[in-house]
């Protein structure tokens, strides 16, 4: 896959793409085309810290002068994904982590769980949330595993596939509501786990 005809699949009304930058400095521009290609094309794109009003933090969409749909960019490994959400989603969040040896033994150590959708699930829900990984990561549960909810499938020309893990969620703590969510395993360009959070 080349950044100039990326795939765009469709679940559970999120857009998703993903694409290998060839330079580390070239990954945040190519994620910012991914998310073009998607978007209206009177769409822009701007940050605004929620913490501090400075020019970084969640990347906001708008459209005609009025807020777009949410959007969200993860990087590993030269791995650039991008996700939009649909129109009336209130949260949304998307990490993807190369699916190797050294992403899970630095998954085992950061967290003891043997999968490396453990932690891609943790991050999805804390970009959802606008939280960052203050403390813990945020927990998750299965809800069915992919055969159950009849979106296990991969057909031998595709790059991607379900997870097998299926769908889980994010049960609602204090001041956030509780999120669903669902992994997509990238098979190439590079091995990967991507994980969607959405409310």
């Amino acid at each position: 896959m080349t950044a100039a005809a990326p795939i765009i699949i469709r679940r559970s009304g999120v857009a998703l793409t993903w694409a290998v930058a060839p330079t580390r400095a070239a990954a945040r521009p190519l994620g910012r085309t991914l998310l073009a290609r998607m978007l209206a094309p009177d769409a822009s794109l701007g940050q605004v810290c929620p913490a501090c009003g400075g020019p970084h933090g969640p990347l906001l969409v708008r459209v005609g002068g009025a807020p777009g749909p949410l959007v969200s960019v993860s990087y590993a490994g030269g791995l650039v994904a991008v996700g939009v959400a649909p129109e009336r989603a209130r949260a949304f969040g998307i990490d993807v982590e190369l699916d190797d040896d050294v992403t899970r033994r630095a998954v085992g150590e950061a967290i003891d769980a043997p999968m490396v959708s453990s932690w891609t699930r943790g991050e999805a829900v804390a970009k959802a949330r606008r939280t960052g990984l203050r403390g813990a990561l945020p927990r998750t549960i299965p809800r069915r595993s992919a055969a159950e909810s009849g979106s296990a499938h991969h057909e031998p020309d595709e790059c991607f596939q379900h997870d097998r893990d299926g769908e889980w969620a994010a049960p609602a703590t204090g001041a956030h509501d509780a999120l669903g969510g669902f992994d997509i395993r990238i098979d190439r360009p590079r091995r990967a786990v991507l994980s969607v959070a959405l409310g």
